[in-house]
C-alpha cells in the first residue's frame, strides 16, 4: 500500500509538472502571437497584462516602462473585478496583497517594471509560475526592443523625407 501511494503521488507530481510546462508553450505561443498583432505599444501593454493575470491567477498586474526619449512613459493595468485592498462586508480592510516587482532592462539599463499582485494569501510565485514570468519578461522586452526600432525607423523615414523637401 506505502508503495502505491508513493507511485501514485510520483505520478501526481509528473502530470502536474507536464501540464505546466503545456500552459507555459501556450502561454508563451499566445504572447507572441500578442506581440505580432499590437503595433501599439499602449493595446501590447494592455493585452499582456491581461494575458499574464488570467495564465497566473493574479489580483492585478501592471507595466510600466519609463524609456525618456525612445519610447515615452507607457504603463498598462490589468485588474480583477475586486480591486486589491477593498473593504470586506464586516468594515475591515481585506489582508494586503503581495506585489512581485520584475525589473525590465535593456542591456544593462532598466526599461520599466512588471507589477504582479498576488491573490491574498498567496505570498510568492511557485516555480514554474517564475519560470512562466521569465519567459514572458524575455519575450515582452523583445517587443519593448522592437517598439524602440519601428518608432527609430518612422523617426529616421521622416527626417530623410524632411531633408528631401529641403533640397528640392
Amino acid at each position: 500500500a506505502h508503495t502505491t501511494t508513493t507511485v501514485l503521488a510520483q505520478v501526481r507530481r509528473e502530470a502536474s509538472a507536464a501540464r505546466w510546462g503545456y500552459i507555459i508553450e501556450i502561454t508563451v505561443y499566445m504572447l507572441s502571437v500578442t506581440i505580432n498583432r499590437h503595433h501599439d505599444r499602449g493595446a501590447l501593454l494592455d493585452a499582456v497584462a491581461g494575458q499574464l493575470r488570467l495564465v497566473l491567477g493574479l489580483s492585478a498586474c501592471d507595466i510600466e516602462l519609463d524609456d525618456p526619449g525612445r519610447l515615452g512613459v507607457v504603463s498598462a493595468h490589468s485588474a480583477e473585478a475586486e480591486d486589491v485592498g477593498v473593504e470586506s462586508d464586516e468594515g475591515q480592510e481585506s489582508a494586503a496583497a503581495t506585489v512581485v516587482r520584475v525589473p525590465l532592462t535593456r542591456g544593462d539599463r532598466a526599461t520599466g517594471t512588471l507589477l504582479l499582485t498576488l491573490p491574498a494569501p498567496k505570498k510568492h510565485l511557485g516555480d514554474e509560475e517564475s519560470r512562466l514570468v521569465n519567459s514572458f519578461v524575455e519575450s515582452l522586452q523583445t517587443a519593448i526592443e522592437r517598439a524602440r526600432l519601428q518608432q527609430a525607423a518612422v523617426q529616421t523615414e521622416v527626417l530623410r523625407r524632411t531633408d528631401e523637401l529641403r533640397v528640392a
